[in-house]
């Protein structure tokens, strides 16, 4: 969706930001300093360069953190973080000759209502996806490295793997359908399920210019995959066999009918029909055995990418 997004001539799709989970407490009314703004838009430059993925060390940011602090901030008083990742946004696109910023980070979305407090004429489009198709892809994420994305640093392949367990991702998803619905009725929230996007890309990509009030252009749906753990990186264009991939690459019943129970109710209220599968009973203890040390390790992988992992991890509890 991002890539589809950065193809219209106004908009400007950024990497993933992290900023209201990794970057920012919502809990804290402080301004920042001058060497605090800094450092955040050092990080911000850096996230939007690099993704995720960071290769170059914070540091390698600040000359050009400085001058935009020197060029925008010198000379104002109590500025927030809010008003900083704002500003970063558009400078961000405008430096790419675009208008509209385009933020694609996942995790904004238990984060909904300090958005719509802090934008509130922003629009958010919801991206949604079988529970099941999800659980192959973090399954296999790891693999990604081998599949063309070679700038992948072998630490995130290992955390990769170390993240997935089908209970906890299962959850998760639980999780985030759960935590749209307050806001489905929402005037600027879209729900889009991935399924109608690869089924009928231009039908759904004209529904979504509508609703960003935007005019259509044929030239977005021209994208290559990307970021895929199923395909090599570089296949271009819409593959409907995504889709249903799932039940046949790699997913065993197990799995399978550990994301079914957990989700029912969720998958029934999408309208994502579910599969008779009998899990098998060692695998199924095995899954059991295995989960308190799986989330041990997810801890300890993923404690620098939150800003408070117990505070994140609350945010999701929440809607479990």
């Amino acid at each position: 969706m991002s890539k589809i997004l950065g193809n219209h001539p106004l908009i400007y799709s950024f990497e993933e930001l992290h900023f209201f989970e990794r970057l920012y407490n919502p809990d804290s009314k402080k301004f920042l300093n001058e060497s605090s703004i800094l450092d955040l838009l050092a990080e911000l430059l850096r996230s939007s360069r690099e993704g995720m993925w960071f290769r170059n060390k914070k540091d390698e940011y600040y000359r050009e953190a400085q001058i935009i602090y020197q060029t925008f901030f010198h000379d104002i008083k109590d500025i927030s973080p809010i008003e900083v990742y704002k500003f970063f946004l558009y400078y961000e696109t405008n430096k790419n000759k675009k208008e509209i910023p385009c933020e694609q980070t996942p995790r904004n979305l238990y984060y909904l209502k300090e958005i719509f407090e802090n934008f509130p004429e922003a629009k958010v489009i919801y991206m949604l996806r079988d529970p099941r198709a999800i659980l192959l892809s973090q399954k296999n994420k790891w693999k990604m490295k081998f599949l063309g994305h070679s700038n992948m640093p072998l630490k995130e392949a290992i955390r990769s793997w170390i993240n997935y367990h089908p209970y906890t991702i299962s959850k998760l998803w639980n999780s985030a359908s759960k935590a749209i619905k307050p806001f489905l009725s929402h005037p600027n929230v879209l729900v889009v399920k991935f399924e109608e996007l690869v089924n009928d890309p231009y039908r759904t990509i004209k529904k979504i210019c509508d609703f960003l009030e935007v005019e259509f252009y044929n030239e977005m749906l021209d994208v290559h995959l990307a970021g895929s753990s199923v395909y090599k990186k570089g296949k271009k264009g819409f593959r409907k066999e995504v889709i249903n991939v799932w039940k046949n690459k790699g997913l065993n019943k197990t799995e399978i009918y550990i994301c079914q129970k957990i989700n029912i109710k969720e998958m029934e209220f999408w309208g994502y029909n579910l599969e008779k599968v009998k899990p098998n009973l060692l695998l199924l203890f095995y899954y059991f055995l295995n989960f308190p040390f799986k989330t041990l390790g997810t801890l300890l992988f993923n404690l620098k990418r939150f800003r408070n992992i117990f505070k994140a991890i609350k945010r999701r509890l929440l809607f479990l």
